[in-house]
């Protein structure tokens, strides 16, 4: 009699006992220990008889637990669960425990497991260096781009196109990685794609895989990093200034009128060579931009004038005396007075200056509709520039003198040009015997910006937040410009 009691307990606890229905079985869309499954699938479980949804979902359980949408289908005889993203290479358990349809019809339990596949992708990028490439990074022209997979591929199977061509694979031996070389690249757009391919275990890739890189020369010189902007007084006269020396290593170059109409270099240093020179006196301009770039200046001298502008509104200042600065024995004064780059870093840590990075370096957008300019000229600092479309860069000459660095004993290489139109206009500083004022530029107001980058021209405008922040230059389209990692060279003229 126990045993009888017990056994109808048991049969009234249970949603087919006494009713005298059996549990419908649920069927999934995925088979039990199935393998291979893809990362993106979506599960249906079929019940055959439609189900209250938020009970069904609150009966299903994964293992590990994955975030996803449950969709109850037409008829609400069907519910779709579709993941964030199933796990690679992983085993999955889904469980769904009994309970009742609509129609009171128990739903049995059920169980099932399944393995998703492996999907082969392109994990990373990086330069012969190690260091990881992204869109829009630059790797060095000649140098190679190196792709991580994320499993060993078949080298016959897998097909890697650069702009649109077959490139040709260097591959690891584990096949873990491929490399392209750059070299005989044109400077300018990569556009990688991965087109094709499979895993060692027949897993294929997903097509579309693909990034845009900048192909661009470098120029390789021994540099030391500084702390914040050294900016350094350079001339740049026809009667012994030229040829200069490090102006090559200057992240930028501002080139100015000064009183009778000489020109005037203000070299703009975020990493210095061994030696830059020569070094002449400073202008009320290189007093603005020192502020403007949160830098010190180098220099050799100032006007009394210019002097107690300074007084008046000092920036922090480094002048010639030795053995950081030094006479070169093979010069004509006053155009041989020349800066050791030790002692540009050593003047910087003692001068208690913030560090302060002044510029966004990446590929510059020239805007919607750049032009062609291989060759152009700037009349205020009779200069033209030539473009050599092998290294993207310019070439300068100056008042029939080609510009050349005497360290490299070669002529500069300008990775790209800009031409800042402003007002100029005379000071009362007397820079220049009894009566020759000086001349100075409103960096503060902004105006029109002339850009020339890897052969093409674009016009664009220059801003100024406040006296103490960096120039900001943009496209006609708004947008702000990077600057490329390369010497870069601003004319400063009158509008």
């Amino acid at each position: 009699m126990r045993l009888a009691a017990l056994a109808i307990t048991v049969c009234l606890l249970s949603a087919a006992c006494g009713l005298g229905k059996t549990a419908t079985p649920v069927v999934l869309n995925v088979k039990n220990k199935q393998v291979e499954v893809p990362i993106n699938q979506i599960l249906r479980f079929d019940f055959g008889t439609a189900v209250d949804g938020s009970v069904a979902e609150a009966h299903i359980s994964f293992k590990p637990a994955i975030e996803g949408a449950f969709t109850v289908l037409p008829g609400a005889a069907a519910l779709t669960f579709e993941p964030l993203s199933w796990l690679e290479g992983t085993t999955y358990q889904v469980r769904i425990t009994s309970f009742n349809s609509l129609k009171d019809t128990p739903l049995a339990a059920e169980s099932w497991s399944f393995t998703t596949t492996v999907v082969p992708r392109v994990e990373s990028l990086h330069d012969d260096s190690g260091n990881p490439l992204g869109p829009g990074l630059q790797v060095e022209q000649g140098t190679h781009v190196t792709l991580v997979f994320s499993t060993p591929m078949s080298q016959t199977a897998t097909t890697v196109t650069a702009n649109g061509q077959p490139a040709s694979l260097t591959w690891s031996a584990d096949g873990l990685s491929a490399a392209i070389s750059t070299a005989g690249m044109a400077v300018g757009r990569l556009a990688l794609a991965l087109t094709g391919g499979e895993d060692l275990k027949k897993h294929s890739v997903i097509p579309g895989w693909q990034v845009q890189l900048d192909v661009a020369y470098v120029v390789h010189i021994a540099t030391t990093h500084l702390p914040f902007p050294a900016l350094v007084q350079i001339p740049n006269d026809g009667y012994g200034a030229r040829p200069q020396v490090g102006v090559q290593a200057a992240a930028m170059i501002l080139e100015y009128q000064t009183e009778g109409g000489i020109q005037r270099l203000t070299g703009l240093y975020t990493d210095v060579p061994a030696v830059v020179g020569p070094i002449r006196s400073a202008r009320r301009i290189s007093l603005r931009l020192t502020r403007e770039y949160h830098g010190d200046l180098f220099l050799s001298g100032m006007s009394n004038d210019l002097h107690n502008f300074l007084n008046a509104n000092p920036v922090p200042t480094t002048w010639d005396n030795p053995p950081g600065f030094y006479r070169d024995s093979n010069r004509y004064a006053p155009n041989n007075l020349m800066l050791r780059g030790d002692a540009v870093l050593a003047a910087e840590h003692a001068s208690r200056v913030p560090d302060f990075s002044p510029l966004t370096y990446g590929s510059p957008d020239l805007g919607p509709s750049p032009t062609p300019a291989t060759s152009f000229g700037v009349a205020e600092h009779n200069s033209t520039y030539s473009y050599d479309p092998t290294t993207g860069t310019y070439q300068k000459v100056e008042d029939g003198e080609t510009m050349t660095d005497a360290s490299l004993n070669k002529p500069d290489q300008i990775f790209m040009v800009l031409v800042l139109h402003t007002s100029e206009f005379l000071v009362p500083d007397i820079e220049n015997g009894c009566c020759t004022h000086g001349r100075d530029f409103n960096l503060d107001a902004g105006g029109p910006l002339d850009i020339f980058y890897r052969g093409q021209h674009a016009t664009g405008s220059w801003s100024s937040a406040d006296p103490n922040s960096p120039l900001v230059f943009k496209n006609a389209a708004g947008v702000t410009l990077a600057m490329p990692h390369g010497l870069v060279w601003m004319d400063v003229v009158g509008s």
